[in-house]
């Protein structure tokens, strides 16, 4: 199947799943609106840079699914869930941080590392992603005090701190002071990717490496 046609197709999809949850949220007048539109923006955004970046496919999967994921979890009421005390939310910003790491360096490694790869690169590139995403993470929580505080926006929400309120059912949830919870949870996220970044490549490297030294060899 053409390549081009089944990314197209991704991003429709993910695109129509928005479109759904922001009819939903204006008909039970729901906290989500905002951020339906924001991510269908993101959306459009992320399409137009993929063409100029050809992308592979998983990438764009990873890249879609916390775009789609966000309304769907407000919509559904997945913040109100928790497991081992552990709220909702704190896996949403695990998760999302992870995948968002395996995007960004994957740019990096692709697009922007001219010469060779080598150790040094990897450790360089595996730090700069990591940097990013909990760069990305503080500037959301940023937003979400910005629109608390001087919008007075409130609900589970992107743009309001609500969003990371403790689920009502819970016994213990890692909540005390949710903010940095969450970026904790961030750092955790970016942390496991990098590892995992890095031994994967660092081993590929690493053969690359003995596979050229087996053909320079002369017996």
């Amino acid at each position: 199947m053409n390549k081009r046609l089944v990314k197209n197709t991704l991003f429709a999809i993910a695109a129509i799943i928005v479109i759904i949850c922001f009819i939903i949220s204006c008909i039970i007048s729901n906290a989500t609106i905002k951020d339906c539109i924001f991510v269908f923006c993101t959306i459009i955004f992320f399409f137009f840079f993929e063409r100029g970046y050809a992308l592979p496919i998983p990438l764009i999967i990873a890249g879609l699914i916390p775009m789609v994921l966000d309304p769907i979890s407000v919509m559904f009421g997945f913040y109100d869930w928790f497991l081992f005390g552990i709220g909702y939310d704190k896996f949403v910003h695990f998760s999302f941080t992870f995948l968002g790491s395996l995007v960004i360096f994957y740019l990096l490694k692709t697009y922007f590392v001219k010469s060779k790869i080598t150790t040094k690169n990897l450790i360089v590139i595996t730090l700069c992603a990591f940097f990013i995403v909990n760069g990305i993470g503080v500037l959301g929580k940023l937003i979400e005090y910005t629109g608390s505080k001087y919008f007075h926006f409130s609900g589970a929400t992107m743009f309001s701190m609500d969003a990371g309120a403790v689920p009502p059912n819970a016994i213990v949830d890692l909540v005390v002071d949710r903010s940095w919870w969450a970026l904790l949870f961030n750092f955790f996220g970016t942390a496991a990717a990098g590892i995992v970044l890095f031994l994967v490549n660092w081993k590929s490297y690493k053969k690359i490496k003995t596979l050229k030294r087996k053909k320079v060899y002369r017996p």
